[in-house]
């Protein structure tokens, strides 16, 4: 099954294993969630040829891999009163296009360094017709000291080591920042706690994500700032 190459063969595959997942999530979707989604897969994988927003090996597996785990991740958040959210080093738009589909309500804010994914990001809030959403072309370095965040998403970045310092600088006092990282990743995380503490960040929650590819299991740890 993953070798087949007719992109619509592969966007209707795609597509039966994201409603397959979205009930084993014990989601409630309509047929504009689905005509969204399968909208934004047939945009990852036209645009993935020229921008390199994630690897084409992954391309048959994009569904399970990378979507099914930012919806899983929507769920932390859903119902919370949220002025300010922002996603950092957005790429391909996980976890945050895949959360936003489903939580139309919330607020949000892209940044990608690279200027091809960041003009993938707003080609794709266009055609999904996202309201209250805008990528912009970045660093999270660079936002400015005045601009607060009372949620921060990230799943992958350059480097790591920057970003505490920076949700130190933008997220509000009580606000969280979720990160999706891999089990050593996590376990690695988890030893530096002191450390990050000392920055007036803490580990709050350490969830496992609902497994829908086998390799790497995906945990969201909970940031809060609480000073």
């Amino acid at each position: 099954m993953f070798h087949m190459k007719h992109p619509l063969k592969l966007v209707d595959f795609q597509m039966e294993r994201l409603e397959k997942g979205f009930r084993k999530l014990g989601l409630n979707y309509d047929e504009e969630i689905i005509f969204k989604f399968r909208l934004y897969i047939e945009l990852l994988l036209s645009y993935n040829r020229r921008a390199a927003l994630f690897s084409k090996g992954d391309e048959p597996i994009v569904a399970e891999k990378h979507i099914l785990p930012s919806v899983a991740l929507a769920r932390l958040v859903s119902g919370e009163t949220i002025k300010n959210w922002l996603d950092i080093g957005s790429g391909a738009g996980f976890p945050a296009l895949p959360m936003k589909l489903f939580l139309k309500h919330l607020p949000l804010i892209m940044v990608e360094s690279n200027r091809k994914k960041a003009l993938f990001l707003s080609r794709a809030i266009r055609e999904l017709g996202l309201d209250s959403c805008e990528a912009k072309w970045m660093r999270a370095e660079d936002i400015p000291e005045d601009t607060k965040f009372d949620l921060i998403t990230i799943r992958a970045v350059e480097k790591p080591q920057n970003i505490f310092l920076t949700a130190q600088r933008i997220l509000e006092n009580g606000g969280r920042f979720i990160w999706i990282r891999g089990r050593h990743e996590k376990e690695e995380l988890e030893l530096k706690s002191e450390g990050i503490e000392k920055l007036g960040l803490k580990i709050i929650d350490v969830v496992k994500l609902p497994g829908f590819y086998p390799c790497p299991r995906l945990y969201a740890i909970l940031f809060s700032r609480f000073r």
